[in-house]
């Protein structure tokens, strides 16, 4: 049992991929996801991609107590945390928030390429996130742009003419001091259905969404 134990803490310590500790933002400070007494359940930039994530749907599968309800397109999808879900169209009890700020519209359409970290943070989070939070809260945290020039671009097709573009672009304006970032999205899919009374597609589907971010430092 002892020579088990010893195994165990070995190859968890020499894992390179585990991050030592994870950081929050659930109390509107940093914390350790240890250190915090809330339950947060975080995903840094790196694991979204390691789990080809591409919107808030594919990080209910790999949240507990935390599912995604779709259904009538995009617009009206609806995050259930612990059995607590939201109205359709209206605030309920489940906010999204994007770094710390109420985010109003189609969640499900923000750009992951753009985010450094996201916080699923479950019960009641009125005291530090207002209203409309009673069953739990979603938060994006954005990255702020780097020092050098890079870029990146995620194309994905399916069936029914579905495709999803993403590409951005940041880099400094005047090194060290002002930097930029800039990113969009582009989805569609057509329609499964078609109406019997003018043979147009049904349940079609497109979102295009940009994102902007100007980082100052001051020297």
């Amino acid at each position: 049992a002892f020579a088990a134990s010893e195994t165990a803490e070995a190859t968890a310590t020499n894992d390179e991929e585990q991050p030592d500790e994870i950081i929050v933002s659930a109390r509107k400070q940093s914390e350790t996801a240890l250190e915090v007494p809330i339950a947060v359940t975080a995903f840094s930039e790196k694991v979204l991609q390691d789990r080809l994530a591409t919107g808030i749907a594919d990080i209910a599968d790999f949240t507990p107590g935390f599912q995604m309800q779709q259904s009538f397109g995009r617009g009206f999808d609806r995050p259930i945390i612990r059995g607590a879900s939201n109205i359709i169209q209206a605030d309920g009890k489940v906010g999204i928030f994007l770094n710390g700020a109420p985010y109003l519209g189609d969640f499900s359409s923000l750009d992951l390429a753009a985010v450094e970290q996201i916080e699923v943070i479950k019960g009641p989070q009125s005291a530090f996130f207002g209203r409309s939070t009673f069953g739990g809260a979603i938060n994006y945290i954005t990255k702020d742009p780097g020092d050098e020039f890079a870029g990146k671009i995620s194309v994905e097709a399916a069936s029914m003419g579905q495709y999803d573009v993403s590409i951005s672009h940041e880099g400094p304006i005047l090194p060290g001091t002002l930097s930029y970032r800039i990113s969009g999205r582009s989805y569609h899919r057509d329609g499964p259905f078609r109406s019997y009374v003018d043979q147009g597609k049904m349940g079609e589907q497109s979102t295009d969404s940009i994102a902007a971010a100007i980082v100052y430092t001051p020297t």
